[in-house]
């Protein structure tokens, strides 16, 4: 039995098919306006004879099945997307039934699955080019009314730190202050050579520190998951980690979070978290 499931990123969109667990066959493309980037997802996933196909997107978008905009695609900085339907889209362009989350939602269902048991709490932290936050309690997906976007609280400026935001809607927001696309209008640099200046992920780890913390605060996960591009660079959890610890200031402890660098961690999966968890959120694995 194949299942489809599609990661639909703000850079990239990837897209796999399953079978029995094992994803046999992958694409990616890179992310430009709707029809030029879906029609080729369409034709790789409809070659195949699938049961049904999981979508987790970026957003903010609307998660609400008795919405009649349900799976619209509204104020996301990326203008060619603004109020693109991509529920309706995948649906009448697949004709199998698709289970629509967000990115970070499908993420944070993957690492659950990963985890095998052992974490039925998880925030899961995407660092890319923007940054957005999937919550896992007791084993579901977090919504609410609408779904988290975490990735716009506001912190505590550095006292040096003079940088606009590149968020169009906030000042102090994590993801104006901290994403990839903060990193690289910043310093002008290259990954490659922003993995070796320390003042980078020291202010990188001041501001997620902030943050992890908040969610620490509000969700009382068995543990914390950082993912994305910018998660990859090995300072980074270092200095976030010390970060929390300083806002924390004893404050908060309770037994999962007594060891950090078992709190606040990378994911099991890599960067197969989403598309894993699109395929579970369809019902693969079941």
């Amino acid at each position: 039995m194949y299942y489809g499931a599609i990661e639909a990123g703000g850079t990239k969109f990837r897209a796999a098919v399953y079978r029995n667990g094992e994803k046999i066959k992958e694409m990616t493309i890179a992310t430009r306006d709707p029809e030029t980037t879906l029609e080729p997802v369409a034709c790789f996933l409809g070659s195949y004879p699938l049961k049904a196909v999981g979508l987790g997107a970026f957003g903010p978008i609307i998660l609400d099945e008795n919405d009649p905009d349900y799976g619209l695609i509204t104020e996301t900085p990326k203008e060619k997307w603004r109020q693109f339907n991509i529920y309706r889209y995948c649906a009448e362009r697949l004709r199998v039934p698709v289970y629509l989350d967000t990115d970070v939602g499908v993420a944070a269902l993957g690492e659950y699955f990963a985890a095998g048991g052992t974490a039925q709490n998880i925030v899961y932290v995407t660092v890319g080019t923007g940054i957005g936050i999937g919550v896992i309690v007791d084993g579901k997906i977090f919504r609410g009314a609408h779904h988290p976007e975490l990735g716009h609280l506001q912190v505590i400026r550095r006292d040096n730190d003079r940088h606009p935001s590149v968020c169009p809607y906030h000042d102090n927001c994590l993801e104006g202050l901290a994403s990839g696309r903060s990193l690289t209008d910043r310093y002008r640099m290259t990954p490659e050579e922003l993995a070796s200046v320390d003042d980078v992920w020291e202010l990188e780890g001041y501001y997620l520190g902030q943050a992890l913390f908040a969610y620490t605060l509000a969700f009382a996960p068995d543990k914390i998951v950082v993912g994305g591009g910018v998660a990859d660079q090995e300072n980074l959890l270092p200095k976030t980690r010390k970060y929390f610890d300083l806002v924390n200031n004893g404050y908060y402890r309770y037994r999962r979070m007594s060891d950090l660098e078992s709190y606040i961690v990378l994911p099991l999966r890599g960067k197969d978290a989403g598309l894993y968890g699109a395929y579970r959120l369809a019902g693969g694995g079941e």
